[in-house]
């Protein structure tokens, strides 16, 4: 054995794999910064969770692989479940200055006979990490939107990006 040590020898390869890390870690950002210059080469999946006071009923569904900037007649119908059904798109923007872009999702609910609802979130590329002090965060980045039809139904709406695929 080369080494008598063996707690420096572990050490020297955990501080080498840091430094590796390191550096690919400043490749991705710069890589991540090239690919924000078009953020249509971006696929996203979802998950969709639909809390219906019409018909009481909550599921939550996973859709398919979405491209960006799609409209309501080429975007694909989602259904969650028996609860609702309805196309679902999104639109990202993105902040070169910042690496951080903002998700914008629209679903066609069934169940509500206005404007579709949509919500916006920040996404800076990755999943969230949950801190100590706030454990109850999800590692989905995503947002939520309520509405109440006529009759004063709410309907709850969670949009939470599942995957994403840079091609």
């Amino acid at each position: 054995m080369m080494f008598k040590n063996k707690h420096f020898t572990c050490l020297t390869f955990i501080y080498v794999c840091s430094l590796f890390g390191g550096i690919s870690g400043f490749y991705e950002n710069e890589t991540k910064k090239e690919l924000l210059k078009d953020v249509t080469n971006i696929r996203a999946r979802f998950l969709v969770f639909v809390s219906a006071q019409l018909n009481n009923c909550n599921a939550t569904a996973a859709s398919p692989y979405l491209k960006p900037g799609q409209n309501f007649s080429t975007a694909p119908v989602l259904n969650v479940s028996t609860c609702d059904q309805g196309p679902l798109m999104y639109k990202i923007q993105a902040n070169t200055k910042s690496n951080i872009m903002t998700v914008t999702v629209t679903f066609g609910t069934s169940l509500y006979f206005g404007p579709p609802p949509s919500c916006s979130f920040h996404w800076k590329g990755g999943y969230q990490n949950p801190t100590a002090k706030h454990m109850e965060l999800s590692p989905l980045p995503g947002c939520h939107v309520q509405v109440t039809d006529k009759e004063s139904n709410k309907t709850y709406l969670i949009f939470q990006l599942l995957m994403w695929q840079w091609f």
